[in-house]
């Protein structure tokens, strides 16, 4: 009779510690999960993940958000089961000018900022845009029109946003209501301030006494932004002191015809 005694030794723990990452952004399918150490076994083991080997066992699986089943087995199946979650990415967020007015035939600078980098930029429609595939574009206002701009990056993930365009028929930009023609180099001519991009044309001026007696016209004048209207003289006299009434009739660009109208004040 050969008596034995044998001692039962317990094996080892097996503990896997993993390494998660998200996406590079909401909805993209680049997240992975990484097995970083592994102790309590030896060589031959698998690693199944969401029951599926995956070889090499420490390389890492490029997955999209979501929960994952990890499984390090032995050959004697012994193992260690751990439950990953794979977060989602941060959603991709771009933004664009907020919307505005403009007066016809200026020019505006459309540019987008994100949260991160951009790979491909889309502005549509292409109308009136110095370049419809880049991040930032200027455009010609000429009419009222809404952008939508798409941004995606190199993963994949896409966001959009837009802005409201809208033309202003508001070239006018300053009338004074006095002047004094003393020839003092101050003040000595009655001028308007203008955008001469938004006209093609200053059709006729016209100046009034009180009583609607016609002292000064000039007619087909080039826009300028300093339009000259009536320097208070009329029949090469002087005017006297006093309120004298105007009316600017012009074309915009767009062939909008309008007149100003108002009253000047004569003052020496």
């Amino acid at each position: 009779m050969v008596t034995l005694e044998l001692i039962v030794v317990p094996d080892p723990l097996i503990m896997a510690e993993y390494e998660v990452l998200a996406p590079s952004c909401k909805g993209a399918e680049d997240g992975s999960i990484t097995m970083l150490s592994l102790t309590g076994v030896e060589a031959p083991y698998k690693l199944t993940i969401n029951e599926k080997i995956h070889l090499p066992p420490q390389s890492p699986l490029i997955v999209p958000a979501g929960v994952y089943t990890a499984v390090v087995t032995n050959e004697y199946g012994c193992f260690d089961k751990q439950e990953l979650l794979v977060p989602d990415g941060l959603p991709l967020q771009i933004k664009t000018i907020e919307d505005t007015s403009l007066l016809y035939g200026k020019r505006l600078l459309l540019s987008v900022s994100s949260n991160m980098p951009i790979a491909q930029v889309r502005w549509t429609p292409a109308t009136h845009l110095d370049c419809p595939i880049c991040l930032s574009t200027e455009v010609i206002i000429k009419e009222k029109i809404t952008y939508i701009v798409e941004g995606k990056t190199a993963t994949g993930c896409v966001a959009r946003d837009s802005v409201s365009l809208d033309v202003s028929h508001q070239p006018v930009r300053y009338v004074p209501n006095v002047f004094s023609p003393n020839n003092d180099q101050v003040n000595d001519v009655f001028e308007i301030v203008l955008e001469p991009v938004s006209f093609r044309s200053i059709d006729r001026i016209l100046v009034f006494d009180r009583w609607g007696g016609l002292l000064h016209q000039q007619s087909n004048i080039a826009p300028e932004e300093f339009l000259k209207v009536w320097d208070g003289y009329s029949a090469n006299e002087a005017v006297i002191s006093g309120v004298y009434l105007y009316r600017i009739d012009y074309t915009l660009i767009d062939g909008t015809q309008e007149s100003i109208k108002g009253d000047v004040t004569v003052v020496k």
